[in-house]
């Protein structure tokens, strides 16, 4: 979802474009792949490490991320 997210950003910033050069993102997701990766972003906020993703001096929320990677590698 961040190759849409670069299209969004140059498409919201029409000036910056040059700054922009996408060469692995998709036309679209299907709802199953919007809902892992909603699952994948909740177990990293869920957390208790998570610290609003402030991570400067702390420790990362790693259970969070294992979890969230292993939703990544289901197959769809």
């Amino acid at each position: 979802m961040g190759g849409m997210l670069a299209l969004q950003w140059v498409a919201s910033f029409p000036d910056r474009r040059g700054m922009c050069d996408s060469i692995a993102a998709t036309l679209k997701h299907s709802p199953q792949q919007i809902a892992f990766n909603e699952v994948g972003r909740q177990a990293v906020m869920a957390d208790p490490a998570w610290n609003d993703g402030n991570y400067y001096g702390g420790a990362l929320p790693e259970k969070g991320l294992a979890v969230a990677r292993m939703v990544g590698h289901l197959p769809t």
